[in-house]
């Protein structure tokens, strides 16, 4: 992937490419005015409203830009909802979808700056056995904080290469997970 396929910039490109060009331009012109919120639900209720195929990679990478825009929860629901398609990047990203992702405590996870925090899953590559993990301290009543502390990018069976993220890293922690290695 060359560096233009990167980022967030490139993120919000290729999930606006999935509409009508009169809608993609709309949603595009409120990310550029500040308004990412608007944008991305734009993007989501327009590729929900046509029954767009999306397949997991975009819909991955579509998670990660509500993530960053702390609207995941609001629209994550309505993206699940959206019709499934065929891969047209890889190597392919998949969402795990909330009933399997299994919360872990932090301190199982080989990172002392998880200790008193859950680790839940959220996205995978095909082929490779790291997965994407969001971070987040318990609240006292009993739901999980709603912004994560940490992305986490964990390799099972090497807990001394969980790799942390801070909260404002998404686009990195995600673009660490496209590079690692998968089979030859």
């Amino acid at each position: 992937m060359d560096e233009d396929e990167k980022g967030e910039t490139a993120l919000w490109r290729r999930a606006a490419a999935l509409l009508p060009p009169d809608e993609a331009h709309a949603a595009l012109e409120c990310r550029g005015i500040g308004e990412q919120e608007a944008a991305l639900q734009l993007i989501v209720s327009g590729l929900l409203a046509r029954g767009a195929p999306l397949g997991g990679t975009a819909r991955a990478e579509i998670s990660v830009l509500t993530e960053a825009w702390s609207v995941r929860e609001e629209l994550g629901p309505d993206l699940a909802r959206c019709a499934g398609g065929p891969e047209d990047r890889t190597p392919p990203l998949e969402l795990i979808g909330a009933g399997g992702a299994v919360p872990l405590p932090g301190e199982s996870v080989g990172a002392e700056a998880l200790e008193g925090l859950l680790v839940v899953p959220w996205i995978t590559r095909t082929g490779c056995p790291g997965t994407l993990a969001r971070a987040h301290r318990l609240e006292p009543w009993g739901d999980l904080s709603f912004l994560a502390e940490h992305y986490v990018l964990l390799l099972p069976g090497e807990p001394g290469r969980t790799r942390l993220f801070p909260s404002d890293a998404v686009f990195e922690a995600l673009e660490e997970l496209r590079g690692l290695p998968g089979p030859d």
